[in-house]
């Protein structure tokens, strides 16, 4: 096997790693929009419950009806300590919003010199051609298909092994 063929073997299998790279991106992507929609849900409920504490903690007709239990320190406490669990619940969810973002950027960035995989996969096969053109007049033909075959072929088994 020639220098040649074997960067076009390497290019290839990059080319394949580019694929799996840019599905991988779709997913992160899928998994980020349902982040942002979780961080977004979750501060309409801390809203809601920073309103009821401040509710129990003014003079609400929830405040007095309390307060005339005598629950109203519980109940403050009680709604201070689901505030508190969304708020670490947020914290969760802004930390899995990071790290998703920075996925994405790395493989934004790798999908990204997909292009430059292609055409020096071109320019490889252009030389690999060439290479076989300078061979036996007889046997050039039957050379440049077989090559081609050879490449589809590789090309086809590396798609087959990322599959399985």
């Amino acid at each position: 096997m020639t220098s040649i063929q074997e960067q076009i073997q390497n290019t290839i299998e990059e080319i394949v790693r580019l694929d799996k790279a840019e599905k991988q991106l779709s997913i992160t992507q899928e998994s980020l929009d349902t982040a942002y929609q979780a961080k977004e849900d979750m501060n309409k409920l801390l809203d809601k419950e920073l309103r009821d504490i401040e509710k129990l903690e003014g003079f609400s007709t929830k405040a007095i009806f309390y307060k005339v239990l005598g629950s109203k320190q519980e109940q403050v406490e009680k709604e201070r300590q689901e505030y508190l669990e969304l708020v670490l619940k947020s914290e969760d969810i802004d930390n899995e919003i990071q790290l998703l973002e920075y996925e994405v950027n790395l493989l934004e960035a790798k999908v990204g010199s997909r292009e430059e995989f292609e055409a020096n996969l071109e320019r490889l096969k252009l030389e690999r051609e060439a290479e076989i053109i300078e061979t036996d007049p007889g046997l050039r033909s039957a050379l440049l298909k077989i090559s081609n075959h050879l490449e589809n072929q590789y090309y086809l088994k590396q798609e087959i092994e990322e599959a399985i």
